[in-house]
């Protein structure tokens, strides 16, 4: 399907994915580029949520988790890939070590935020910074938005990944496009708990794990109270197959 004439897209769950392959993530588009990981979590907010779900269908969103990867390429038999922000940051990373780019990390907790900017220092050499707001309830104040944004202008990166959570961080890089485009950001990705996972806070799935699509478990077994959190099976089967 040729989506506003020029990318490639498919409709899935209500919303369309632009990020079908790695190779479509590099390509470059004329100002900022914002990338959305979008797992089966996420789809089941964006179904009760219109704004988010714009959102999401507006900028490149990407199929992150095995199930959701693999209805859709059951659904559209086509290539797609499975592309999850904890991957794909590594991509970035090696990117920015080749080109001299300069990295942001914005969320997570002040102690995680700098444990990830030091890990990833150290595996890659990369010019790093970041900064994490304390905890507020979005949309965030006027004095919070001034402050992140000071922030990061003062660091002028290349590349921002934004650690606040669903749909936290895929609303305030929409409502902000604009200013961090002028800024001279020209790729913007909502990473979740990818900073923890950097930080050495949760360790990634093994291979096995992720192939037989249950990461999902697995995070719940390396922290309980995300339980509240794991998706209902039975509703993302029904969204995902009937929409």
């Amino acid at each position: 399907m040729d989506l506003n004439g020029h990318e490639t897209g498919v409709l899935f769950a209500g919303i369309v994915f632009r990020g079908l392959t790695q190779k479509e993530l590099a390509v470059p588009v004329h100002g900022l580029k914002l990338i959305f990981p979008v797992n089966a979590e996420l789809i089941l907010m964006a179904e009760k949520n219109p704004e988010f779900r714009g959102v999401l269908s507006r900028h490149t969103s990407t199929f992150d988790g095995f199930w959701p990867y693999l209805l859709a390429s059951l659904k559209f038999r086509t290539k797609v890939q499975k592309i999850s922000g904890s991957e794909f940051v590594h991509s970035l990373f090696e990117r920015a070590a080749r080109e001299h780019m300069r990295i942001f990390f914005l969320g997570a907790t002040p102690k995680v935020n700098q444990a990830a900017r030091e890990a990833v220092q150290r595996q890659y050499g990369i010019e790093l910074a970041g900064y994490s707001p304390d905890f507020e309830s979005y949309p965030y104040s006027e004095k919070t938005n001034a402050t992140i944004l000071q922030e990061v202008r003062r660091a002028q990166p290349q590349v921002l990944l934004v650690a606040f959570g669903a749909p936290k961080q895929e609303l305030w890089l929409d409502t902000h496009i604009q200013e961090l485009e002028k800024m001279g950001i020209r790729l913007a990705m909502g990473v979740g708990g990818t900073l923890d996972m950097l930080a050495g806070v949760y360790k990634k799935a093994p291979r096995f794990i992720s192939f037989l699509g249950l990461e999902g478990i697995w995070r719940v077994l390396l922290d309980p109270k995300r339980i509240k959190r794991f998706p209902n099976p039975f509703r993302f089967f029904r969204v995902a197959l009937h929409s």
